[in-house]
């Protein structure tokens, strides 16, 4: 799957039932399960349509004008340089589903419990830049860590090199896991009916950035240079699930659920860098392989793993129809919001120290980039369309 529309964040407003029909069957209270009155178990399906927070790169590829002079040419304080690459970027469309089951086991007081399983697909986005489309002029900018200024790496420069810059945004699948058992607290003639859920809920989520750049020396020809920088974060939640559904039925045909939950437990995040940088020389032996990028050096590689508590929360409303006695169509919003999480993108360091470009000085101070551990809050949305059925 290529493009994929915006998703989403955290609070997931999930219901879906309580309309009485003429034959005693009754629609789903939630987004992933609903209570029905006489039947006593239930599943349900949804398509998904969801969108993740956007990412906020630091700039990651500059460009000049022609004629713009080699000791100033890609610097973020050059007047005349412009960003091909930064800012805030989009997750795209995350296509998706969720299942739910459920059973009641006491009627007289709705009790029951109920299980439900969220997915949404990655996504990815491709930037390519050529030194040829841009004055021959290719550059990563970064901030010297031994002089505070601004500074570049030249990819591409006339009478110096050639070169391209590729960059990969991704947004890894989305996993949400629940486990409840459910209680009826209040039922009204008007057909206003609360229900409260208390069980387990996980949650994963994921995404990378990776940034390749390919040099060709003029200066040395048949002389190359390859380097990667790659950044990746993982988020493991596990905690306890707590919430309120709330359904209201406007006719026999027609209601309103909306379920608001929270989620309070440990936030797992893992964050990797790698970097390598690759130099061949035709006609010479093997290529030297070094460890290090541009942003990822050997003062920052590694993976990098911490807990923290954090909280989940949810929330979703649903248009429920009852179209056959014992199956209902639901059309509907969802939100999740992860607190505490690691994005790749907020993991890279700015300031970087040329010295630790490789090959690396082994005395070299002061250690950047180092590793930031920086934690953002962000969101998952989506627009759900489903089908409920009881038996």
């Amino acid at each position: 799957m290529t493009k994929r529309i915006l998703c989403l964040l955290g609070l997931l407003l999930a219901g879906i039932g309580s309309v009485r029909a003429q034959d005693g069957a009754a629609p789903p209270r939630d987004l992933l399960t609903f209570f029905p009155a006489d039947d006593s178990a239930w599943v349900t399906g949804e398509f998904l349509f969801g969108w993740a927070a956007r990412t906020n790169l630091v700039p990651l590829v500059t460009t000049n004008p022609a004629g713009t002079g080699q000791l100033v040419a890609g610097l973020l304080s050059e007047p005349s340089t412009e960003t091909l690459l930064g800012g805030t970027q989009s997750s795209g469309l995350l296509p998706g589903f969720r299942l739910g089951a459920g059973f009641i086991y006491d009627q007289e007081y709705g009790t029951g419990v109920e299980a439900g399983f969220m997915f949404l697909s990655s996504n990815s986005s491709n930037f390519f830049f050529d030194s040829a489309d841009h004055n021959l002029i290719l550059a990563r900018p970064y901030i010297d860590a031994t002089t505070d200024a601004a500074a570049s790496v030249l990819v591409g420069f006339p009478g110096l090199s050639t070169g391209t810059i590729n960059v990969e945004s991704k947004v890894d699948n989305f996993y949400s896991f629940n486990l409840d058992l459910t209680e009826k607290i209040w039922e009204q003639e008007s057909g206003l009916r609360l229900d409260t859920m208390f069980g387990y809920r996980f949650a994963s989520f994921s995404d990378r950035l990776r940034i390749r750049q390919h040099i060709d020396s003029l200066t040395m020809p048949g002389a190359s240079i390859d380097s990667q920088d790659s950044f990746s974060a993982k988020n493991s939640f596990n905690g306890l699930d707590l919430g309120l559904r709330t359904s209201y039925l406007w006719s026999d045909r027609l209601s309103l659920n909306v379920l608001t939950k929270v989620a309070v437990g440990n936030m797992h995040r893992t964050v990797d860098i790698r970097g390598k940088t690759t130099t061949t020389v035709a006609g010479s032996p093997p290529p030297v392989v070094a460890n290090g990028g541009v942003y990822a050096l050997s003062s920052n590689i590694g993976e990098h793993s911490s807990n923290d508590f954090a909280v989940l929360p949810e929330a979703g409303a649903n248009l429920v129809w009852k179209f056959r006695s014992n199956m209902n169509l639901r059309l509907g919003y969802s939100l999740i919001y992860l607190t505490k999480g690691a994005r790749a993108d907020n993991q890279i360091d700015f300031t970087v120290n040329p010295n630790l470009f490789p090959p690396a000085d082994p005395a070299a101070t002061p250690l950047r980039p180092g590793f930031q551990e920086n934690h953002n809050d962000f969101w998952i949305q989506s627009l759900n369309v489903g089908v409920d059925v009881t038996f």
